[in-house]
């Protein structure tokens, strides 16, 4: 069974048992992403983090990939609309693009976050 734990905002984010933090929120995010917060060793010379937001009839399920994963979403898709929106016309090609995302531990998605901003 799932677990989720309600953010701030009230929406619902999965709850993750991360090694480093413990039992925390967790972030939807492309393997990509999620293979990267796993391997520290990797974080200081990474490709880019970006949000994005895959949205079909005003349903929106935001997320975070690999700035060179644009390509994926597009194949299945999506059609760019900036600011990381990427709006899909059918619902197979939508769930399709919600297959890529997995759930990481937020906390550590910021640090890696930070660690690309600083770098």
């Amino acid at each position: 069974m799932r677990q989720f734990v309600f953010q701030e905002t009230g929406d619902e984010m999965p709850l993750i048992n991360c090694p480093s933090h413990g039992y925390v929120g967790g972030e939807l995010v492309t393997q990509a992403v999620s293979d990267l917060v796993r391997d520290r060793s990797r974080w200081s010379d990474s490709r880019r983090i970006v949000p994005l937001i895959f949205l079909r009839d005003e349903i929106e399920h935001p997320g975070y990939m690999l700035e060179s994963e644009e390509t994926k979403v597009l194949a299945l898709g999506g059609k760019y609309e900036g600011g990381g929106v990427y709006r899909f016309n059918d619902d197979e090609s939508m769930e399709a693009a919600i297959g890529l995302l997995t759930a990481t531990c937020v906390e550590c998605l910021r640090e890696l976050m930070a660690v690309q901003k600083e770098g």
